[in-house]
């Protein structure tokens, strides 16, 4: 019995200490002061750590959940393997020309940096030719940054420390238990079985285990909430009886979740008592009411009265004394559309809040039956029409029907007021001469117009011109981007491709190391090694095949401080005038000057610039200014190097970089171009930056489509009877018939 109860005690001891551990668990990430990535561990203890320069320094694998796997490299191109133990405690440890352990599974062997054995042992110290463990710790320094420590199989260890990142990793023996049967074993002292082990192997039942987890959730309770027959203390126990004998009957502080007893009139003695009391008449008979055991008081209604009459205490008109009601008492707004998704609600549904009052004027609603005498005799011979085919019960048809609302409401407007649209010439004579109409079909009312068209999902735009049919389109759906995800992480939400860059640099040291950083980050590059070199690449970029009509060029420009001061003016002549006949004021291109001469020296600042703090999700302040280099992206204010490099290339840079390329430079490079473009683009279009990086309902898409139908029309091109138009889905997601069809996040 005694030993079960100290099998019980424990198994219980166990399961606190695993739900502590399990409550300590957590990811672990570090960086070093300048922002690159340290440390990068889970909640099991595996991950990697690494150098500064991005290389990996540990690598630690689970095997199960009490061991690990640990490999330690070095900080070279080679990445040599300095140290490598696995979950047995077998490995070795050392560099080249240096003082190192074997750990076997018999045994370990330690050399010296001549590859003599200095001593050898074995694990079994009753093994033959077994040796003597050394009785002094053994030390390595693999590197400046790790240092391995042996004392022996269960404790060995390797110290990372590296700019202020200070971890000690535990690669030693980890068993599930220490102990053996033998340890919980008793020898027979009498009997024919006399010297014998015999083997302890009680355990709790399952009615044991039970009763106790029963006495550990009382004990628990006990302590959250502890009755005075669990004190000893009489004093406290005192006190809480006490506390007990008031507030055990307490009914105020008890709910009941369902309706009983005297609920009813308790119901309506709440009710009553927030009524106005009338005052009596004299003629009242039964008992008096009381409000609380007090008589009740008549309602005072003359404070109201006095907004209904006039200064000589006249009442108002009729209508007067309604506004005013009105206005003391406003109906509540309603806050939902009502949709006609099974057909038992109506569009002119009567509701306390009025009917939700949207921007633009409303669609004329043309039934499916009856369209072919609409186009025939309501519409004009040079007139193109929009049928938009929607389902009210549809979100993206209601999206639809609201941005064409807007559009509607344009074609209404009077000439002068289209000046404040940026829209062209053309488009303002066409909406004047009233070129454009649109009507709504309600898909929920038939099929046959869906049949007849082949119109496989809503919202589909039909565009007809003279009764015939020019062009069926679904416009996009919801916004989707026009090109797949950028491969870097860092610019797939702000761009679609990066910018095709330009490295103009002599030193080819430099160009190798730049190169790395550029194929790292997926970018597309050339090189050049002068201006003449440069010349010959922007002749043949220029002379490249143009894709989707837009040619080729280079967005971003990365010169070197080491070029000639003649080559510098050669390339900003040719990026000032383009081709050098005619001025190329609105480029694009992002030109980067890198200071890697010896003799510039800049002081690094104390914070990061502002970039970098948007990119961090930090804030800005206009008040704070750069004092130096970017100690992230290496980024330096313009106005430090004006006197350190020559003027030819001062001039023409956008931004300033010292010394080298990295990744965060080259992610606050990409993102100028972007801020650049867009700023181009909204300026020359008068709209939202983000328009031309995407596709779907907007007003400019519903004009460029009915525009491109009216001019197709006019030339003829009319869509066969047989014709099956393309589904184009939405971007997200789409209902085809009775399939809801979804696109997975973050696919091309």
């Amino acid at each position: 019995m005694q030993n079960n109860q100290e099998a019980l005690d424990a198994l219980v001891a166990k399961e606190q200490v695993g739900a502590k551990k399990d409550d300590e668990k957590a990811d672990l990430h570090l960086t070093y002061p300048t922002g690159e990535q340290a440390v990068v561990f889970d909640s099991d203890g595996c991950g990697f750590c690494y150098y500064e320069t991005g290389r990996v320094a540990v690598c630690v694998s689970k095997v199960n959940a009490i061991q690990r796997r640990h490999t330690f490299y070095e900080n070279n191109r080679l990445k040599r393997i300095l140290c490598s133990i696995d979950e047995h405690v077998v490995g070795a440890a050392g560099k080249p020309h240096g003082t190192k352990l074997v750990l076997t599974k018999d045994g370990a062997i330690l050399s010296d940096g001549h590859n003599d054995i200095v001593h050898q042992w074995r694990w079994n110290p009753h093994a033959q030719n077994a040796g003597t463990p050394p009785t002094d710790p053994i030390v390595i320094a693999l590197n400046e940054t790790m240092t391995f420590k042996y004392v022996d199989r269960k404790n060995v260890s390797v110290k990372f420390v590296n700019c202020g990142v200070a971890l000690e990793f535990n690669c030693g023996e980890k068993l599930k238990r220490e102990d053996t049967y033998l340890g919980h074993s008793r020898r027979i002292t009498s009997g024919p079985l006399r010297g014998k082990l015999l083997v302890d192997t009680s355990c709790p039942n399952l009615v044991q285990r039970q009763k106790h987890i029963e006495l550990a959730a009382l004990e628990k309770r006990s302590k959250q909430h502890p009755r005075s027959v669990d004190l000893r203390h009489p004093s406290i126990k005192e006190v809480v009886t006490g506390l007990e004998r008031k507030f055990d009957a307490y009914e105020g502080c008890k709910v009941t979740p369902y309706c009983s007893g005297h609920w009813l009139q308790d119901a309506r003695e709440r009710t009553l008592a927030e009524l106005p009391v009338l005052p009596p008449t004299g003629f009242e008979v039964g008992t008096e009411p009381t409000l609380f055991g007090q008589p009740m008081q008549a309602h005072e209604t003359k404070h109201l009265l006095q907004k209904l009459q006039n200064k000589d205490g006249q009442w108002l008109a009729s209508l007067e004394i309604r506004q005013k009601l009105e206005h003391a008492n406003p109906v509540l707004p309603r806050t939902a559309v009502l949709c006609n998704a099974s057909g038992r609600y109506s569009v002119d549904i009567q509701v306390p809040g009025g009917s939700a009052v949207s921007m633009g004027q409303r669609l004329e609603v043309v039934s499916a039956a009856q369209l072919d005498d609409f186009l025939a005799t309501d519409c004009g011979t040079d007139q193109i029409v929009l049928v938009a085919c929607l389902r009210e019960d549809d979100r993206l048809s209601r999206h639809a029907e609201k941005v064409l609302e807007l559009v509607h409401q344009v074609l209404g407007e009077k000439p002068d007021a289209l000046q404040k649209h940026a829209f062209s010439q053309s488009l303002v004579a066409n909406i004047t001469n009233h070129k454009y109409r649109l009507v709504k079909v309600d898909l929920a009312e038939s099929r046959a117009l869906a049949k007849r068209y082949r119109v496989h999902a809503a919202p589909t735009f039909l565009f007809f011109f003279e009764g015939k049919l020019v062009s069926v389109s679904s416009l996009g759906g919801q916004a989707l981007r026009i090109a797949p995800t950028t491969k870097n992480a860092n610019l797939t939400h702000l761009m679609d491709q990066p910018p095709r860059t330009l490295l103009i640099q002599a030193n080819v040291k430099l160009h190798v190391a730049n190169e790395k950083i550029l194929r790292k980050e997926q970018f597309e590059w050339d090189l050049a090694m002068n201006g003449e070199q440069a010349l010959l690449r922007f002749a043949k970029m220029s002379k490249a095949a143009a894709v989707n009509n837009v040619v080729p060029s280079y967005d971003l420009v990365v010169l070197s401080d080491d070029l000639s001061e003649a080559d510098g003016r050669l390339i900003d002549r040719f990026l000032r005038s383009g081709d050098g006949k005619k001025g190329k004021a609105t480029s694009d291109t992002v030109v980067c000057l890198l200071l890697t001469a010896p003799h510039v020296e800049i002081a690094f600042s104390t914070m990061i610039c502002d970039p970098c703090r948007v990119a961090h999700g930090r804030r800005t302040s206009a008040a704070a200014e750069l004092s130096g280099v970017c100690p992230h992206c290496g980024i330096v204010p313009k106005k430090l190097v004006a006197e350190l490099v020559p003027s030819s290339l001062a001039s023409m840079a956008h931004i300033v970089v010292y010394k080298h390329l990295r990744a965060p430079t080259l992610h606050r490079l990409a993102e100028s171009w972007r801020d650049r473009v867009l700023r181009r683009k909204s300026e020359q279009l008068h709209r939202g930056p983000e328009v031309e990086a995407h596709l779907g309902f907007t007003q400019e898409a519903f004009f460029r489509e009915m525009d491109l139908a009216l001019q197709n029309g006019r030339q003829g091109h009319f869509l066969s009877k047989s014709h099956i138009p393309d589904m184009a889905l939405s971007a997200n997601e789409t209902y085809v018939g009775a399939t809801h069809l979804t696109k997975p996040p973050h696919s091309a």
